[in-house]
């Protein structure tokens, strides 16, 4: 049975969407949920942006598809009745119809670097990311750092 890639959430057999990874990385609410678990996890992420900035790209640069249960569905923006086709579509064949990644990885030493796909969705993630931290750092009482 597969799971929701946002919260683990087994999918029923009529449940379930399909997103790219766009439309996962343009939300602020979605990102939120994704830094505040992984700073909950690895809380020097806070910290240390070659930490914060390869969690963020690890994230964006999925090229496989996001299977999206119904409460999670609602922190996304998308075309709910094409997105759930997809969905039927990729549990039948396992194959998805488009390619889903942001941005390609690569490594220099220890240097991340993350080569946008799509400028839009890779402008669209960067907004969604710099609003996320800013409201997390705000809940801790933290000052803004340049990259939030």
């Amino acid at each position: 049975m597969p799971l929701c890639d946002v919260c683990n959430k087994k999918l029923d057999d009529d449940e379930g969407y399909l997103l790219t990874t766009a439309e996962i990385t343009a939300s602020k609410l979605s990102w939120k949920c994704f830094l505040e678990r992984t700073i909950s996890d690895m809380p020097e992420v806070l910290h240390n942006p070659n930490l914060l900035s390869r969690a963020v790209f690890a994230r964006a640069s999925s090229d496989s598809p996001w299977q999206v249960c119904e409460q999670c569905s609602t922190m996304f923006e998308f075309n709910r009745k094409h997105a759930h086709t997809e969905w039927l579509h990729f549990r039948q064949t396992g194959e998805p119809s488009e390619g889903f990644a942001v941005c390609k990885l690569s490594f220099q030493g220890r240097d991340i670097i993350a080569d946008p796909l799509d400028k839009s969705a890779w402008d669209n993630m960067l907004e969604a990311v710099s609003a996320a931290m800013r409201e997390i750092r705000q809940e801790l009482s933290m000052p803004p750092t340049e990259d939030a």
